[in-house]
This record gives C-alpha cells, sequence and structure tokens, in this order.
C-alpha cells in the first residue's frame, strides 16, 4: 500500500532500521542484554524522513 510513497531508498532504509533493531531483540531474549528497544523505534520512522530530507538536497 505504501510503495507509491516510498522511493526504494526509503524502503532500503526501513529495512535496515528494522533489521538492525533484530539484534538487540535477540540479545535480549537470550538474557545477554537488557537494551531499551522501544527507545529506538522511533528510528523506523526517522530513517526514510531521513532519506527523503536529502532526496531535497541539491548538492548531496
Amino acid at each position: 500500500m505504501l510503495s507509491p510513497l516510498l522511493s526504494d531508498e526509503m524502503i532500503g532504509a526501513f529495512s535496515c532500521v528494522g533489521a538492525l533493531l533484530t539484534i538487540p531483540l535477540g540479545t535480549n531474549m537470550m538474557g545477554a542484554t537488557d537494551i531499551k528497544i522501544a527507545n529506538y523505534i522511533p528510528a523506523i520512522i526517522a530513517a526514510p524522513v531521513m532519506v527523503w530530507i536529502a532526496s531535497l538536497l541539491p548538492f548531496l
């Protein structure tokens, strides 16, 4: 549903952040760490927004 609104770069940023959040989630499930994953959930929304802003800047 969101594919008309998101570019390939935005979807890549979204996927990258999601993949990076699975690492601390897994270590929490194993009991090795106690990282607060909920603090990083806004990054899932911030990454595509940052890609969109960077696409608006002509010098990047």
